[in-house]
């Protein structure tokens, strides 16, 4: 398994400790791989962090998760993810997107040969976390994206 942009690493830590194994989280930033390091010895979960940009991964996985960035701050941020995701994930990506992709992503998945299984449309509740948030929290349209890359072994 697979955890691209992992940032502090929640989704690649919960992989493991429902029994994902291996798991890998990918992250550019150093300091966050360190806090994702730390956050997986805290929970006993065997993931193994890397620093690194998610453009230049290439070892595959059967499974790519991720909750990349929606685009909305940066335009197009999220296009690297999308593209490694595909290009790495022998079975499956599973992932979190801003409802306002849905249908580039739905369009990539079809271009890429892969098989949109699900579509779930959340409510999320995003709390101050970057300088540039105004609000105490926001109300994000997002979905959760379940797409089959391959055939089952």
């Amino acid at each position: 398994m697979l955890d691209l942009g992992c940032g502090t690493g929640r989704l690649a830590i919960g992989a493991a400790l429902l029994g994902g194994h291996p798991v890998t989280g990918v992250e550019v930033d150093p300091t966050i791989v360190d806090m994702a390091r730390v956050a997986a010895e805290t929970h006993h979960a065997d993931v193994k962090f890397v620093a690194s940009d998610v453009r230049r991964w290439r070892t595959a996985a059967d499974v790519v998760v991720m909750n990349a960035p929606f685009g909305a701050q940066t335009r197009h941020a999220d296009r690297p993810f999308w593209d490694r995701a595909f290009a790495l994930a022998r079975r499956r990506v599973g992932a979190f997107a801003s409802s306002a992709s849905r249908t580039f992503i739905a369009r990539l998945a079809l271009e890429r040969g892969a098989h949109v299984v699900e579509v779930e449309p959340m409510a999320w509740e995003l709390p101050r976390t970057f300088a540039h948030h105004r609000s105490a929290s926001v109300r994000l349209a997002v979905d959760r994206w379940v797409i089959e890359t391959g055939t089952r072994p």
